[in-house]
């Protein structure tokens, strides 16, 4: 619990009749006795022990704690295997699993992407075929960020309705770079990257057509900085009309009636925190921008895009609370534009909108440690590699080693050392192995984004240890990918150049049966039918270089060569015939044999030797 927690509790005990804790431990484990941190439940047990002081402290009676039965009956009651993993897993006597098992998998993929691609289509193939549904799967990781960044392509490729669980950052959001540009606007004297920067955020006044003809006529009369913008514009360059002039001079006038007095403002240096916000808060609701972004959540509802309609929802109350904090803590002080906008965005950095799934019925890919899941039984373990399990901490912090005992030893509350963190993970990696009822599958890269070679995690050698016949699956099958035909794209691909490879074989000899079905599909479907014939029209082309015309030559390039030769290209002609001739002994008759291959690769040895005896 964090001390906000417990002091909630402090309140609740002495409120209610009766209070039930759910805590995580093993059976053979004494709830009433805090072990080492080295211990798988020591978290549990801390747990355990701050209930008990707070039911002291309130008077409370504690009952006799209640076990629940282990899952052997009912929830691992087809997997005897898992139930060996949930009794086993981080226990300092490990046993090894004596049968055949095939609740656990280790997959072994070339990259990150491919991880992805291989749970997407086996969560096909078990749907397709399995008495399965989406929401009987998931998806969590280590570094599930970097994971989250394949899942939009594959698994709409796939047809997969999915969730990605995670806090989003606010800062490129409409909103947020309304605000930015509108403080960057003042802070640069209205410049024009800043002022189009304003109008390109979408919350501005002014609408697109306006924007654009507004941009077209001060790219014509080079306006810039707020006394241009504050004057009435009376150039009229050519293609312009007084009429024309005198539309746009009312579009600038409905943007200076609100940027001019908010300029006014937030550009003095003395002016306080609070009076720059409430300029600022003003400047929002002249713009009407809480009543814009609900048009906007109602438009992303009506396409069915939940999640996005959820941050809508969240970020203006995001935003105002923000707005009362910066007020509440530094209202009195006084900053300049550029103090005001920086201590802005450091909130805007820190802000994070969560989102809850859009549906019930769709695939949670999520974080190891932040992720909640009930009822999966199937789990997917991706990125199961050394440095993301277990988690390099981050080096550096304020506090020594003897700090934070001095301070413990006052009952004073910190965040975890990285030993701990370590410890803690390892907990929490023991919840999500043994969240599936049916079937875990752990999936580790080979290579990182930057193609250097990557180690497994020390995870993957312990489940090995405790299940000797289990065997890491190395390759993937690119058939389990015919699934849809987006998805089944790639595979036909492979197919087309193994095809092309060999052009003199038949298709079933070259890529398989599959790929001949899949090919037979594509061919006579009327959606794919034009593009696949593109793409095997293009497979097989073939460049065969052709002699211009020489009329044509005389009439791009004229009859007069007007180019030069240089003098190191002359010297090193002269040095590559020498060489040819004295060099290595040539005859001209020989030399006469050369192709222009032979004589431009001696040519380019001569340049290079000329270069490096010039310098």
């Amino acid at each position: 619990f964090t001390p906000v927690q417990v002091n909630l509790l402090k309140t609740l005990f002495p409120m209610t009749d009766r209070v039930w804790a759910a805590v995580t431990l093993d059976k053979r484990v004494d709830p009433f006795c805090v072990t080492g941190i080295q211990e798988l439940f020591h978290m549990s047990q801390k747990m355990v022990r701050t209930l008990l002081e707070l039911a002291d402290e309130a008077k409370c009676e504690v009952l006799e704690p209640i076990w629940v039965e282990d899952g052997r009956q009912y929830r691992y009651g087809n997997a005897k295997a898992l139930l060996h993993l949930e009794e086993n897993l981080f226990r300092s006597s490990l046993k090894a699993y004596p049968k055949e098992q095939d609740e656990i998998q280790i997959q072994s993929c070339q990259n990150r992407k491919e991880e992805l691609e291989f749970a997407a289509a086996t969560i096909s193939r078990m749907v397709r075929e399995e008495d399965y549904r989406y929401r009987d799967f998931a998806i969590v990781s280590g570094a599930a960020a970097e994971y989250a960044n394949y899942v939009k392509e594959i698994f709409e490729a796939y047809g997969i309705p999915y969730f990605i669980d995670e806090k989003k950052t606010i800062l490129f959001h409409p909103f947020i770079e309304f605000l930015r540009a509108s403080l960057e606007m003042v802070e640069e004297d209205f410049s024009y990257e800043s002022v189009m920067r304003y109008f390109r955020s979408g919350l501005s006044r002014q609408s697109t057509e306006e924007i654009d003809r507004l941009e077209n006529y001060i790219l014509a009369t080079g306006i810039r900085g707020y006394r241009k913008w504050n004057h009435v514009f009376e150039k009229c360059p050519a293609g312009y009309c007084e009429e024309t002039l005198e539309e746009l001079n009312q579009i600038r006038s409905d943007f200076m009636e609100c940027a001019g007095v908010f300029r006014e403002v937030l550009a003095k240096k003395k002016t306080t925190v609070k009076e720059k916000t409430t300029a600022l808060y003003q400047f929002i609701t002249a713009h009407e921008v809480e009543e814009k972004l609900q048009k906007m959540q109602a438009g992303f509802e009506e396409e069915k895009d939940f999640a996005t309609a959820k941050e809508y929802e969240q970020i203006y109350g995001i935003v105002m609370d923000l707005l009362d904090k910066i007020v509440d803590l530094l209202g009195d002080e006084r900053f300049d534009i550029t103090e005001y906008a920086d201590v802005l965005d450091a909130g805007f950095e820190a802000a994070k909108v969560g989102v809850i799934p859009p549906g019930y019925d769709c695939v949670v890919l999520g974080d190891i440690e932040r992720t909640r899941l009930d009822d999966i039984r199937v789990l997917f373990f991706a990125g199961v590699n050394d440095g993301i399990i277990p988690k390099v901490a981050a080096a550096g912090g304020i506090l020594s080693g003897f700090d934070r005992e001095h301070l413990l030893e006052k009952d004073i509350q910190l965040a975890p050392t990285p030993r701990e963190r370590a410890f803690i993970q390892k907990f929490y990696l023991y919840l999500n192995m043994t969240k599936p009822k049916e079937h875990l599958i752990l999936s580790y890269s080979r290579v990182d984004s930057e193609g250097k070679a990557i180690r497994p995690s020390y995870l993957i050698g312990q489940i090995k240890k405790m299940y000797p016949q289990i065997k890491v699956q190395e390759a993937f099958d690119r058939s389990m990918t015919i699934a849809t035909p987006k998805s089944s794209m790639s595979y036909f691909l492979q197919g087309l150049l193994a095809q092309r490879e060999q052009h003199g074989l038949h298709m079933e000899e070259t890529a398989g049966k599959d790929w001949e079905a899949l090919a037979h599909w594509y061919l006579e479907n009327k959606d794919w039918a034009e593009p696949i014939y593109h793409l095997i029209d293009a497979s097989y082309m073939q460049y065969h270089a052709k002699k211009l015309p020489g009329d044509l030559i005389h009439e791009i390039y004229g009859k007069v060569l007007e180019s030069s030769v240089t003098r190191l290209e002359r010297y090193a002609a002269c040095a590559c015939a020498h060489y040819l001739q004295y060099g290595l002994g040539l005859s001209e008759r020989q030399m006469q044999d050369f192709t222009p291959a032979d004589f431009g690769s001696v040519f380019h040895f001569a340049i290079e030797s000329f270069s490096k005896s010039l310098r």
